[in-house]
């Protein structure tokens, strides 16, 4: 059994995706011939694109952003992160997906009631100002917490402003 996926017509706009899945097959004189059949995949082939266009959108977004975006869901493990974090926190976005937010980010472990609290009453919260070591000395953080308000969907949004200079 073999499954093939590929692209059929004369121009990109009249093209169809097909998947077709083809068999080696005996016939009764003892002839071997293949089977296939072909599906017209073209609606998922287009869903698909359709996904990571606005997957691609949400990212640019999110990146352009000028505080640490970061997004968490009912068990408190990391679903996005965006580039200001990656530079804030020296972290990649791929090292910290699916990880517990207090073991990428110990300074969040006392305020995970007040984040839990948001997420069960679905209104934001503002952590107090605190100080953090770097690298380059203290450095004083803003955290706003807000809770994602989609259907079907429980987690929150943090942002993480770094107020320093101000």
């Amino acid at each position: 059994l073999s499954t093939i996926t590929e692209t059929h017509g004369d121009s990109p706009d009249q093209s169809k995706w097909l998947s077709t899945k083809k068999v080696p097959f005996m016939t009764p004189d003892g002839d071997t011939v293949i089977v296939g059949i072909s599906i017209d995949i073209s609606d998922i082939k287009l869903a698909e694109e359709q996904l990571k266009a606005t997957n691609n959108y949400i990212d640019s977004i999110i990146n352009s952003m000028p505080s640490a975006l970061l997004s968490i869901n009912k068990n408190f493990s990391i679903t996005k992160w965006n580039k200001k974090a990656e530079k804030y926190y020296s972290l990649s976005a791929d090292k910290t997906k699916s990880r517990y937010l207090p073991e990428v980010i110990p300074g969040m472990k006392p305020f995970m009631g007040e984040i839990s609290r948001c997420l069960e009453t679905g209104t934001p919260c503002f952590l107090p100002k605190q100080s953090v070591s770097t690298p380059d000395g203290t450095a004083y953080e803003e955290v706003t917490v807000y809770p994602l308000t989609g259907k079907h969907i429980e987690g929150v949004v943090i942002r993480v402003d770094d107020v320093t200079e101000h």
